[in-house]
């Protein structure tokens, strides 16, 4: 039953409007999702009777002879009444003299054509078979003149070709039946299909939504769609699982306006909208969000330890942090000290305003000390650092910290502090695993260590979770400890891991291997042994080039090979082309050492010597 024809308070729907013209897409659509999400999704019924139509508004009266307007495919055409029957109309269409019969709700009134029209009228006229929007410039007894919209060339019609527009049809409700979650998550990603085929975003943003007290849905308008999916829509996958909404982006990439469809209860939907306005705007480290919604910070975590191990705890340029947020599907990111919430210096009692009271009080992101002159709506107070006076909002007042809490304040505001964001269910093993990559980093941060107090104290349930997680670490990166190069001079893989074994690519304790002595590489694929360290011809430089004692070659840039030049070898006092910018300026060869002699590089010269070792590794592995 509809909402008003006796259905059930605790079953009422959800509503979805949609534009009459788009129904049948909303059908087509909405079947499928109603298996996905298990609900139940039904337009209005037609009127059952002529009485039920009347009170709708009244049905159109037909005569015989009569235009019409009647519906083939799903578009209405011009066309004449010829029959009337009890549910159907046989009807002529006028542009190809075709008759057809057709149900009676497929038959309305035509915009008549001798229906009076003055200039400026907005009206459709008929160009070809099809009707376009023009504008009336003037009417005479032999037609009307017009202009069409669509590239404003004038024309002058036939007054039977000319049509008043038709009133652009009302949507229709849509009615959802079913869990809200699941009614709230059909809705947006109804609306987000339809978007792909012909909604307009102007629709939706014409629309009233549910407001967040149930469930129901938001539109929010977006500014950086693309931070917001994220690579591989990785961040909106995890701003769903923090939060429990549904997200989508409706509409086309390039359009001018950008929203998102957040559907699910209200406290989901309004966490998500929180989330979407800081993902937009979170600044680039080193910076850090300056505040939070009220919304976030109650269903955050913050985790604060020395500045000094950023690097360490969460890798160069947060890589390991990154890592985390993809594998548990969790947000962190850097804030400032005064959105850290000193939970436990809180007052349980309400902070009671009167004047002479030294409080603290927030200007800008940070609390400073003041005391109370007067209070009303506002409470005016003089701040003690500059004497000066002002007025701030009751909320932007708190008792003021000494002792502990001071400490507390202190502290956090030395510290490097992230907010750690994930689903309920697993937000304790994410705050865990973040803890313990600061505790293997530093410890005794949040775990006793002998009779040495923690630098933070944290719950016992929450110190178990901590060494399990730290125990997982621990082993992983112990794992990555064996299999490392040898500390030896022979630079060789340790011999426990080592590539296996198979064929001549294996990398074998006693036979593939970087020895101590040589240097060389075994077999046909290797360094030779000998003095000149030659690249043997099987798998030399370009056509059988080497390095060699008397004759060297340089990258031949059209050959894209290494080619044989004169006068560009290695020698005793040779040095690379002076000309060129890569050469090797200042240092040559020396006989007696055998050892580069030069002056110490510039920053410069180090990064060309690093890149061309980078480019001779990257060709030695793809010559192997």
């Amino acid at each position: 039953a509809a909402p008003d024809d006796g259905c059930p308070a605790d079953l009422a729907p959800l509503e979805a409007m949609i534009p009459s013209d788009l129904k049948a897409t909303a059908l087509e659509k909405g079947r499928k999702l109603m298996q996905e999400f298990g609900v139940f999704a039904v337009f209005r019924p037609p009127p059952r009777s002529t009485e039920d139509a009347g009170a709708g508004g009244g049905a159109l009266e037909l005569a015989v002879g009569q235009p019409c307007q009647a519906k083939y495919g799903s578009s209405f055409y011009d066309a004449e009444c010829m029959e009337i029957g009890e549910s159907t109309v046989k009807v002529k269409y006028k542009y190809d003299s075709s008759e057809k019969e057709v149900p009676k709700e497929d038959v309305k009134a035509s915009a008549s054509a001798s229906a009076s029209f003055a200039a400026g009228d907005v009206v459709q006229g008929k160009y070809g078979q099809e009707f376009h929007e023009a504008e009336v410039l003037e009417v005479t007894d032999a037609g009307i003149k017009i202009r069409w919209k669509y590239n404003g060339s004038e024309a002058e019609l036939a007054k039977e070709d000319v049509q008043a527009k038709p009133q652009e049809a009302k949507p229709e409700p849509l009615f959802i039946y079913g869990d809200g979650g699941a009614a709230s998550s059909f809705k947006v990603k109804l609306y987000n299909d339809m978007s792909k085929e012909g909604l307009p975003l102007s629709f939706l943003s014409s629309l009233t939504w549910e407001p967040e007290t149930g469930f129901g849905v938001s539109l929010m308008p977006i500014h950086a769609v693309a931070k917001c999916i994220g690579k591989g829509g990785s961040i909106v996958k995890r701003l769903r699982s923090i939060t429990g909404a549904k997200i989508e982006f409706p509409g086309d990439k390039n359009a001018a306006e950008r929203f998102a469809l957040i559907g699910g209860s209200g406290a989901a939907r309004e966490v998500a909208r929180g989330l979407l306005d800081i993902v937009q705007n979170l600044p680039k480290e080193p910076e850090v969000a300056k505040s939070l919604p009220d919304c976030v910070v109650n269903v955050s975590v913050f985790v604060s330890y020395p500045s000094e191990l950023k690097e360490t705890v969460e890798g160069w340029q947060g890589e390991d942090l990154r890592k985390v947020n993809e594998e548990l599907s969790c947000l962190t990111f850097g804030v400032d000290a005064a959105v850290v919430p000193l939970a436990s210096s809180q007052p349980a009692a309400p902070l009671e305003l009167e004047p002479g009271r030294e409080v603290d009080g927030k200007y800008g992101d940070a609390w400073h000390a003041c005391t109370i002159l007067e209070v009303g709506e506002k409470v005016k107070i003089r701040w003690g650092y500059n004497s000066s006076e002002g007025e701030v909002e009751k909320q932007d007042l708190r008792a003021k910290l000494d002792g502990e809490a001071k400490a507390l304040q202190e502290r956090i505001a030395s510290s490097r502090n992230i907010v750690v964001l994930a689903a309920e269910a697993s937000r304790p093993q994410t705050v865990a695993r973040v803890r313990a990559m600061v505790e293997v980093a530093r410890p005794g941060t949040f775990l006793a260590s002998g009779s040495e107090p923690a630098l933070w104290q944290i719950p016992p349930d929450e110190q178990d979770a901590l060494r399990a997680e730290q125990k997982v670490l621990e082993a992983s990166r112990s794992q990555w400890g064996n299999a490392s190069w040898g500390g030896g001079a022979d630079q060789k893989w340790g011999k426990e891991d080592q590539w296996s074994k198979g064929e001549d690519k294996s990398w074998q304790k006693q036979g593939d291997s970087w020895s101590s002595g040589d240097k060389s590489w075994k077999k046909d694929d290797s360094w030779s042994s000998g003095g000149d360290a030659s690249w043997k011809k099987e798998d030399s430089w370009g056509g059988g080039d080497k390095w060699g004692k008397q004759e060297d070659s340089k990258w031949d840039a059209k050959g894209d090979k290494w080619a044989k030049q004169d006068d560009k070898s290695w020698g005793q006092k040779d040095s690379w082309d002076s000309g060129n910018k890569r050469s090797w300026e200042g240092s040559s060869w020396d006989d007696s050492s055998k050892r580069a002699r030069y002056d110490e590089p510039s920053q410069m010269q180090q990064m060309q010597q690093q890149q061309q070792q980078m480019q001779q590794q990257q060709m030695q592995q793809q010559q192997q």
